[in-house]
């Protein structure tokens, strides 16, 4: 028991410690419905940009992923307007490095490869519609 008080303590200790997120409405659409959402933590007493999140009109998500820096960073996704995931690809820096994945909108994978440094690299697939693959390349 005295060491799940402990532990919950110091739980409590490093969430009440944590930077707080603040969400801010960065622009809308002309029916005033927010078309990009910035998430924020105050560093510092300085509000720094941590995540995005663009909307459509109908309120799903359209993009979101983490910002560090001011730039792309680690995972994004892409949705189509009803709400199936589009795309997926990570980030470094910016620019696009690691894995890509691109879907077809019911779902079946349109393609998947590499980007390093915005480039596409090293072996990608590309399927149809139906899932089959058509296509093997390297870059």
């Amino acid at each position: 028991m005295k060491n799940f008080l402990i532990i919950s303590q110091i739980a409590f200790l490093l969430f009440s410690c944590a930077p707080k997120e603040i969400e801010k409405i960065e622009a809308s659409f002309e029916d005033g419905k927010p078309k990009l959402v910035c998430v924020y933590q105050n560093i510092d007493g300085v509000d720094v940009k941590v995540k995005e999140r663009e909307l459509y009109n109908n309120g799903n998500v359209r993009m979101e992923g983490v910002v560090k820096d001011g730039q792309r960073e680690g995972l994004w996704k892409v949705y189509f307007d009803e709400g199936t995931l589009w795309s997926e690809g990570t980030y470094k820096n910016g620019k696009r490095n690691g894995e890509a994945k691109n879907y077809f909108p019911n779902g079946k994978l349109r393609y998947e490869g590499f980007f390093t440094d915005d480039k596409k690299s090293g072996h990608w697939k590309f399927y149809g519609e139906d899932g089959k693959l058509l296509e093997e390349k390297d870059f």
